[in-house]
């Protein structure tokens, strides 16, 4: 079994909880949010470059040198207030899920984390990064309706790719 990831220092009823957020709009960040705002440590992952897609989701934006009490940030480097209200009490990383490394680095996130966040819709392109994201998740439970739940699991993202792969 993997090492746990270091628990941050929180109050409330989830301390020592560690999330994996790969949500990305609406429902997902802010139910997310809510398990970061009762104490449990949200690791945010996110996309290289441009990150989450609700950073430019506005206006209205903030600067980020402002937020931070500081002078004007750089050009361009302004965020959504949208993401910033759903996004609060969550660190953030950004791997590339394309990448082999990425999928690693993934894969062992979850191995060491308690709770998974995914909207399914999201990561449907990356249809073999959600398998494998489940089957990890899976593993973790154990028990003999994990073949049964596998199966059932494996049939509906096939459905769901072939529905929403982008062509």
């Amino acid at each position: 079994m993997a090492a746990p990831l270091p628990k941050t220092p929180t109050a409330g009823p989830l301390a020592g909880t560690v999330v994996v957020d790969l949500t990305r709009a609406l429902a997902g960040p802010h139910a997310a949010m809510m398990l970061g705002d009762l104490g449990a440590r949200v690791i945010k992952v996110e996309a290289p470059g441009s990150g989450d897609d609700t950073r430019g989701w506005g206006p209205p934006f903030v600067d980020p040198g402002e937020r931070a009490g500081g002078g004007p940030g750089t050009a361009g480097a302004r965020e959504a207030t949208y993401f910033l209200s759903c996004n609060r009490n969550k660190e953030s990383i950004t791997l590339d899920l394309k990448s082999e490394d990425g999928r690693e680095v993934l894969t062992r996130l979850v191995e060491r984390s308690d709770v998974q966040a995914v909207e399914a819709l999201a990561v449907v392109a990356e249809a073999a990064v959600a398998w494998e994201l489940t089957r990890v998740a899976l593993d973790k439970l154990g028990g003999d309706a994990l073949e049964d739940t596998v199966a059932a699991h494996r049939a509906y993202l096939a459905r769901i790719a072939d529905r929403w792969q982008p062509r």
